[in-house]
């Protein structure tokens, strides 16, 4: 979670924004971020004393790092935001597809989630 709200201050849609980094990242890593950290060492170091981070590594492609660092910023105003994640990803898909943009324009979301009333399963879509 960002630190703001770790440490219940004010906070915005940026917030998720850092948790999303976080998420990429162990994408990315294949590695828990923090992992082995206490909640303490969590406040002492990621939210309130050096902001440290997960090592964001070379190999990877220099949109991504970008987009880690500046996502998970401990100044709420300087995070980006969301849409602009969006775009850099976008442009990274289509960059390792050699341009191909097909399928990547969605005008419409879709949801599907399994449900089970009794015995019965049901798969819903909308």
């Amino acid at each position: 979670m960002a630190p703001e709200v770790a440490n219940g201050q004010p906070y915005n849609e940026t917030c998720d924004t850092y948790s999303f980094a976080l998420l990429l990242w162990e994408m990315l890593s294949l590695k828990k971020p923090y992992e082995g950290c206490t909640i303490t060492s969590l406040r002492e170091q990621i939210y309130n004393g050096a902001h440290d981070r997960p090592i964001i590594h070379d190999c990877w492609p220099v949109p991504i790092r970008l987009l880690l660092k500046r996502s998970w910023t401990h100044n709420v105003y300087d995070r980006s935001y969301m849409g602009a994640n969006v775009e850099i990803l976008r442009k990274e898909c289509v960059r390792l597809r050699d341009g191909d943009e097909s399928g990547l324009d969605h005008t419409r979301r879709q949801s599907t989630y399994l449900c089970q009333v009794g015995g019965t399963r049901w798969q819903v879509s909308y």
